[in-house]
């Protein structure tokens, strides 16, 4: 069998890797928790099992893109398989895991990602996920990761991405200090020139 070449990809593909699945990553992880959160808004209430359904759903698409981004920004290893944040910032150094993203790391790959033993180990009191205060941590991570971005990578969908973080930690700031259960109009406080924005979805409950 072939062995997989022990090289990075040139800047040119390190630049496509970045502009749509980095991109991609951390627009998953930010819109998800809007959605989570908005869903009581366009459910009204009618059916509680479609709520829960959609709630677990959300929450483990959060954490799947959570788990990844944390590999992006925390891991150095076997580089040429997996990218990893040093390759687009020479000098990165990544910020000391809050307590809300430590749980993440510590937590997501037995209770989401394998089937691992240590589910039975977690007390009912501890089963919930801080999911707001993990998007406010990732956002700052990110946010972190973008200001030492070497610069040859500093392109429009990067740039809109950038702004979008923002206003997304923002809003969920908001969420945490008044602890509602529903967001403003995601689209209006980002705007319509933003990578969420330009998706092609439509807002939650749209035909």
């Amino acid at each position: 069998m072939e062995m997989a070449s022990k090289t990075l990809p040139d800047a040119e593909k390190r630049q496509e890797y970045l502009e749509n699945h980095f991109v991609y990553e951390v627009r998953e992880l930010n819109a998800t928790v809007w959605y989570m959160m908005s869903l009581q808004r366009y459910s009204g209430g009618r059916r509680p099992d479609l709520l829960q359904y959609l709630g677990n759903a959300g929450l483990d698409h959060f954490l799947l893109h959570g788990r990844n981004l944390l590999e992006f920004y925390y891991k150095t290893n076997k580089p040429h398989l997996y990218a990893r944040a040093n390759a687009y910032a020479p000098n990165w150094r990544p910020p000391t895991k809050t307590a809300a993203v430590r749980k993440l790391h510590d937590r997501v790959n037995d209770e989401i990602t394998h089937l691992g033993w240590k589910r039975l180990d977690v007390k009912d009191d501890e089963k919930g996920w801080p999911y707001v205060d993990i998007a406010i941590d990732m956002c700052g991570i990110t946010e972190t990761f973008l200001k030492v971005l070497d610069k040859r990578y500093h392109t429009t969908p990067v740039r809109l991405l950038r702004a979008e973080n923002i206003e997304f930690q923002k809003m969920f700031y908001q969420m945490k200090a008044t602890k509602t259960q529903v967001f403003p109009d995601m689209f209006d406080l980002i705007g319509k020139e933003t990578p969420l924005a330009n998706t092609g979805k439509g807002r939650p409950g749209d035909s």
